[in-house]
């Protein structure tokens, strides 16, 4: 039995930002169908502060199955090696043989920019042309690249806590082909919001971020930073005017601290809740531009699955990444 490998270099060559939206577009499809089975990921607890991800999902329709496994050791810091370290494994549906395994970091990066650009294909005003990215870690790059993929954008505003981070962030997209030649760095989130068409929140806040005072009315805002409740990067006040669209139901109400704080609060019910994968199956769906659209993500496995099936496609179509007997 012999199964591909697929660095990270691997998949970066074998995928476009494009290919992966529309890898989204058929997985959100299939969840909506009830042809996905995305159980909540599972956490395992090294120690107090280090814990690996188990993130295992299956795209029934289209026989897609695998497992993401992310590390989060933050005491690696002290080892002077990454924090985080992942990979994918894809199986067989039919014989349940393992038939690759690659790395994650970049994947992850991937598809969390390729879901939004989903949703911001869906929501956002065909004529959108400013956006703001709030932060500017490995998930700002990926999130203003897929935003790029699906509206013509013309200028960007980019906010983070420190100067140097948000000037990397502008040296790595400066000149580049698929992004605005108009860059900002701004110093406050008010600044880098005020009439943005769309804006990408990819932060680790804990007290909000984005306000609705801040915002023009049509606005359409991902936010990818937050994944459980003590995690927050928009403010109530904008979840209790919004439409709020989510990547699944039960996932943000575990793991979405604006979420989870909004419904505990009153601000908002479950019923207020919509999937993003109904309004890609929908042919009747309007968006109603005198109020903003928020997605709110905080990812499931069939994004991995689905997206490494087509890396591992497009890898084979390539020649990319080795073989190795097992």
């Amino acid at each position: 039995m012999q199964i591909r490998i697929l660095s990270q270099q691997d998949v970066r060559q074998a995928i476009s930002m494009k290919e992966a939206i529309a890898s989204m577009r058929e997985a959100f499809a299939e969840l909506a169908k009830g042809h996905a089975h995305a159980p909540l990921r599972s956490v395992i607890k090294v120690n107090a502060e280090d814990a690996s991800l188990f993130m295992p999902g299956f795209l029934s329709g289209n026989k897609q199955l695998g497992v993401k496994i992310v590390s989060a050791f933050p005491s690696n810091k002290a080892r002077q090696i990454p924090a985080i370290h992942g990979v994918v494994i894809l199986i067989d549906a039919e014989t349940g043989l393992p038939k690759a395994l690659m790395d994650a970091s970049y994947l992850t990066a991937l598809r969390t920019g390729a879901v939004s650009g989903l949703a911001t294909d869906l929501l956002a005003a065909k004529e959108a042309s400013v956006a703001a990215i709030i932060g500017a870690g490995v998930q700002a790059r990926t999130q203003l690249e897929a935003v790029c993929a699906v509206r013509n954008i013309k200028e960007v505003r980019i906010y983070s806590r420190t100067h140097e981070s948000a000037q990397a962030l502008v040296d790595s997209i400066r000149d580049q082909a698929g992004f605005p030649h108009i860059i900002k760095i701004c110093s406050t989130v008010s600044e880098a919001c005020e009439s943005a068409d769309v804006i990408c929140a990819a932060t680790p806040a804990t007290e909000p971020l984005v306000e609705f005072e801040h915002l023009k009315l049509s606005v359409h805002i991902n936010a990818v930073g937050s994944h459980n409740y003590t995690m927050r990067e928009i403010d109530e006040s904008i979840l209790k005017q919004a439409l709020i669209v989510v990547d699944q139901k039960a996932a943000a109400i575990a793991e979405a601290g604006e979420i989870i704080h909004a419904i505990k609060n009153g601000s908002i019910q479950e019923s207020d809740l919509v999937e993003l994968g109904s309004l890609v199956n929908s042919v009747k769906f309007t968006r109603d531009f005198t109020k903003p659209s928020l997605f709110k993500s905080v990812g499931l496995s069939i994004q991995d699955v689905s997206v490494a099936e087509k890396v591992l496609s497009l890898s084979e179509q390539k020649g990319l990444g080795s073989m190795i007997d097992l």
